[in-house]
């Protein structure tokens, strides 16, 4: 994960914004190859028996963002929204600000996307208290065919 991925995603909040208030192919292009380049937040709970076992967690401050270690399995937050189950995921911690009682951590959107497609969620919402973006599932193979 790079330094200054939550920087980065100033500039796609930006594009998001844009796409919102009008909703032209081009902007929702712009948004998408943007998407598609961009490290987020993901909101878990982590499954091990002694947290302190996990360095990342023993050695974590209040409010670092946590990467994904070998030594937990990861429990993820799934919202209903519209009868549908979303993975939401969130460009900053701001975003995930209502959900204090779980873990962040940063990922890149391709390692996102699979996450989703192994929790067999409807989709992926993207901050889903601000501007929220809903990403279907079907849309998942069409991010998928373009990463490649």
């Amino acid at each position: 994960m790079s330094e200054n991925f939550l920087e980065e995603n100033i500039k796609l909040k930006e594009l998001l914004t844009t796409f919102i208030n009008d909703e032209t192919e081009d902007n929702l292009e712009a948004f998408y190859n943007k998407l598609l380049n961009s490290e987020l937040l993901i909101a878990f709970n982590p499954v091990v028996d002694d947290l302190s076992k996990v360095d990342a967690f023993a050695n974590a401050s209040e409010g670092e963002i946590i990467h994904p270690e070998d030594g937990f399995e990861a429990e993820y937050l799934i919202l209903e929204a519209d009868d549908d189950a979303v993975l939401p995921i969130f460009t900053n911690m701001d975003e995930a600000e209502e959900y204090e009682d779980y873990d962040l951590f940063g990922m890149h959107f391709s390692d996102i996307l699979a996450i989703a497609k192994d929790l067999k969620v409807d989709g992926i919402l993207v901050n889903p208290n601000d501007e929220a973006f809903f990403i279907d599932n079907e849309a998942f193979d069409m991010f998928t065919s373009e990463e490649g």
